[in-house]
């Protein structure tokens, strides 16, 4: 699934491009610099897989036709691309110069974590100017370019210490960061976390969010999934 080259017409040409390539030999363009988001897809891969079930299924059932299975496919590919996310934990900001298990591999790029997470509008945060300056942290969230997040997310250790440090101007702080996110999802290793059921917020396990941010780095699918699929209340621990 790809878009051809020249098709946008913006300052550069093709910045605002969503790039999907299978190329089973190294690529010669630059397309990966210059597009704004680009995936390699390869057999196995968690946006195949979704294309090849979708295939599957029209045919098993009929009211569903091979166009609007097709399109419904690629409905969801494009909201996964779009979603932008900041992270905000110490355990995946220690991980961030590992290989991302799905980078470019067709292109000679920096496929660290953090840089392939950042092709993918995952922008995993300085966890240490976390915990050093939380006020001017928030203020200076990566990149600048972008006012609201749709998902961000943070630990509850840093929440701790954010609170310890500022005492009482921690409640502006923290609503500063909420007015950075349209969702914003406590993670915690300990269960349902302090902030999450305080504010009602939607909270993930540490381990969940590891298995996406570090060990299927660069599958954006696979964390969009897990972003969208958070039901959890912060009242009883009970999904709706």
């Amino acid at each position: 699934m790809a878009i051809k080259k020249g098709s946008a017409k913006t300052s550069t040409a093709g910045s605002s491009l969503i790039v999907f390539d299978h190329h089973a030999t190294p690529e010669a363009t630059n397309l990966h610099e210059i597009a704004a988001y680009h995936e390699s897809i390869s057999w196995g891969t968690a946006t195949q897989k979704m294309l090849y079930k979708r295939g599957s299924l029209s045919q098993s059932v009929k009211p569903m036709t091979s166009s609007m299975s097709e399109n419904i496919s690629r409905m969801r590919i494009k909201e996964a691309a779009a979603l932008s996310v900041a992270v905000i934990d110490e355990r995946v900001w220690l991980e961030k110069d590992g290989v991302g298990a799905e980078g470019s591999k067709y292109y000679k790029v920096d496929n660290s974590r953090r840089a392939v997470w950042q092709k993918r509008r995952v922008y995993l945060q300085d966890a240490d100017a976390a915990f050093q300056d939380f006020d001017d942290f928030v203020s200076k969230l990566f990149p600048e370019a972008i006012s609201v997040f749709d998902f961000l997310i943070i630990h509850q250790g840093i929440i701790d210490n954010a609170r310890e440090k500022t005492g009482d101007n921690f409640s502006a702080i923290w609503q500063k960061l909420e007015h950075k996110a349209r969702w914003v999802v406590i993670d915690s290793g300990r269960g349902q976390p302090e902030q999450a059921r305080a504010h009602n917020l939607r909270w993930v396990e540490y381990s969940n969010l590891a298995e996406c941010l570090v060990h299927y780095a660069g599958n954006k699918l696979k964390l969009a999934e897990l972003l969208w699929t958070l039901r959890a209340s912060s009242q009883d621990g009970t999904f709706k």
